[in-house]
């Protein structure tokens, strides 16, 4: 419907979604934003279920990463009854929502910077039904890290590729 073209939307219907999208190359920001152009639709909010939890994000805000499927799924099968966690880059929850849904985390302190990743993981710990345990601290973590010294039992680095700074 941006360009006047039905084609999109006939589309959409045979393949029982409601928007179709071209994803772009993630932006060189510090958030790491996406790019993703939609095409046939305004609402640009998406849900998927991974191994039993429901996820969610803007599309054209926040980047996804299908490349950290192996982890996520390796972070549920583990056994985490009762650990504190601390997760730093915790972006939309790819980790931090299996370690308390799947792998019985007591607790996770999600440390995130963009605030479109943060909107989207709070959604998804109502989603979850998990909102009481967690706690998010937006930021940048240089700021946020020091507060939580000493809490936790395990923390999730997720500096995929790199943690080099580019």
């Amino acid at each position: 419907k941006h360009d006047g073209n039905e084609l999109w939307d006939a589309i959409s219907l045979a393949l029982d979604v409601r928007s179709i999208g071209i994803q772009q190359p993630i932006a060189n920001d510090i958030v790491r934003s996406s790019q993703a152009i939609l095409l046939n639709s305004e609402d640009s909010w998406t849900k998927f279920r991974d191994n039993g939890v429901i996820f969610t994000l803007d599309v054209t805000k926040v980047m996804f990463s299908s490349g950290n499927v192996t982890e996520r799924h390796r972070i549920s099968r583990m056994n985490m009854e009762d650990e504190i966690i601390v997760d730093c880059f915790a972006g939309i929850g790819y980790y931090c929502l299996h370690a308390i849904v799947n792998a019985g985390a007591k607790y996770v302190h999600a440390c995130e910077i963009n605030p479109n990743s943060i909107e989207a993981l709070e959604k998804a710990s109502k989603l979850n039904q998990i909102e009481e345990n967690m706690t998010i601290y937006p930021g940048d973590n240089q700021e946020t890290l020091p507060e939580l010294e000493y809490i936790a039992d395990r923390v999730f680095l997720g500096l995929l590729p790199s943690s080099e700074l580019v």
